[in-house]
């Protein structure tokens, strides 16, 4: 289970609330960036996992993306007939991107009047930014992305940003100004890179939706704020941080954090900068407030240095039959002790593979599994690495992860005795347990103080469970 404090009486959200009401709107125009940089134009995501198709008619229904982050809601007559509604998620590639990105199809479908789409976000999401600082945008033909900053309705209790919009494309959510940390998962004595990033068109650009076009302005690339726009970095309140909860050096726009050490438990603490610069806040289409100074907070979590495992490995494999099904079981086990970078792992401990039953009947005949000298699982070496986690999986981005790679010799695939008796037709089969190439696998884990599986199913018939168990 893991363990946070949070330095801060308010969360994050209700910090972000007293800025933007508690301001009164000013005229001065203070250090706004610039907004006239390019258009951002990039690659179209990755599709990530499987799509999620359903049938809609002029009756108008919705549907969910595969990670119930993202819904999809077509009012009746929205459709002139039924049509297959795909939702596909994608890698994120926008500026200020945050999670997946999703594909909806099929290409190019308008509607009579518009649909809402409506983006789910967690406190995570917001971690460094601010609910009413979040956009919605979708990427066109030319792959430039066009947002809405404006028109987007932000509910902040069921912690939703909705919009009307009117056909189908890549959409996404993001973040208008943010505070960023890489990684913001550190250990004692390890740093993270801040810095403070706007994409964002300005005030003064449009935003409408028009049946068809969804007629958004360009979001911009992202670009530091400037120098002069940003100062007074703290760590939990305090100006550039102390020796029990990490310092903070640096100067406008780009700052560096570093841990403390030692970090003997699992905990939080909340990196901040104040802005100074006009901007205005948007929801439903009107302007709720102005300010001309804004703080964000970062939370930065520190990790213990030092680990304790015990990994389970366990291939399991079902054979199927018309009396009784087998179950073919093999496991190894090992110890994995982690402090920093150093990683020590026992040898592996490969347990004598099992077969139950390990003989069944088919009518007159019996079928007898064979497992071979070692089973089919024999880690014969392991090797573990530390770092921060760079894919494109939402659910491991920016994390410190623990990846091991095992190499395996020696295995055997099943064979079996396959033998009738003479007054039955004499069949007799014997396939011998079948010797497999060398080879290794390599797992990730996020390096946390608690306990994780990773379970693989190439088909429905076996699969390999990692476990990976934590002792200390």
């Amino acid at each position: 289970m893991k363990s946070f404090s949070h330095p801060k009486s308010f969360p994050l959200i209700i910090l972000g609330l007293i800025l933007v009401f508690g301001c009164k709107k000013v005229d001065s125009p203070g250090n706004n960036p610039p907004n006239n940089q390019p258009p951002a134009i990039t690659p179209v995501g990755t599709p990530v996992g499987d799509s999620v198709t359903k049938t809609i008619d002029a009756n108008g229904g919705s549907i969910n993306s595969d990670d119930g982050r993202m819904q999809l809601t077509i009012p009746a007559g929205a459709l002139s007939a039924s049509t297959d509604i795909s939702i596909q998620s994608v890698t994120d590639e926008t500026p200020g991107g945050i999670g997946l990105s999703y594909h909806l199809m099929p290409d190019g479908t308008t509607f009579s009047k518009p649909v809402t789409l409506t983006f789910h976000y967690t406190k995570e999401d917001v971690n460094g930014t601010h609910p009413y600082l979040l956009y919605i945008a979708y990427q066109d033909k030319t792959l430039a992305w066009k947002a809405d900053f404006k028109k987007r309705n932000v509910d902040t209790v069921a912690k939703t940003v909705s919009l009307d919009i009117s056909h189908f494309s890549i959409w996404t959510m993001g973040d208008r100004i943010v505070l960023n940390a890489y990684p913001y998962v550190v250990s004692e004595g390890e740093t993270s890179a801040l810095s403070v990033v706007i994409s964002d068109p300005g005030d003064n650009a449009g935003s409408g939706v028009g049946v068809g076009g969804d007629d958004l302005p360009s979001l911009p690339v992202a670009t530091p704020l400037p120098n002069d726009a940003v100062s007074n970095w703290k760590v939990n309140g305090v100006a550039g941080g102390n020796s029990n909860d990490g310092t903070v050096s640096g100067s406008g726009s780009i700052a560096t954090y570093t841990a403390p050490h030692p970090i003997n438990d699992e905990r939080t603490v909340q990196v901040s900068a104040e802005l100074n610069y006009q901007i205005t806040y948007w929801n439903n289409g009107r302007a709720v407030s102005s300010v001309n100074r804004l703080i964000l907070f970062k939370d930065i979590t520190l990790q213990a240095s030092n680990f304790e495992y015990h990994l389970h490995v366990e291939f399991d494999r079902t054979f199927y039959s018309t009396t009784v099904n087998t179950e073919y079981s093999d496991i190894a086990d090992m110890d994995i002790t982690i402090h920093g970078n150093d990683i020590t792992i026992s040898p592996a401990t490969n347990r004598a593979a099992s077969i139950i039953p390990a003989s069944t009947q088919e009518g007159l005949c019996t079928n007898t599994y064979l497992a071979g000298p070692n089973g089919r699982i024999n880690i014969t070496n392991a090797i573990g690495f530390v770092g921060t986690y760079v894919g494109d999986d939402p659910n491991y981005k920016n994390k410190k992860v623990f990846d091991i790679q095992l190499a395996e010799d020696g295995c055997y695939d099943i064979g079996w005795d396959f033998s009738c008796p003479p007054n039955s037709g004499g069949l007799s089969t014997h396939i011998d347990p079948k010797a497999l190439n060398s080879f290794s696998e390599e797992i990730s884990f996020i390096l946390q103080k608690s306990d994780s599986t990773i379970t693989y199913n190439p088909n429905d018939q076996e699969k390999t469970v990692y476990k990976l168990t934590h002792t200390n």
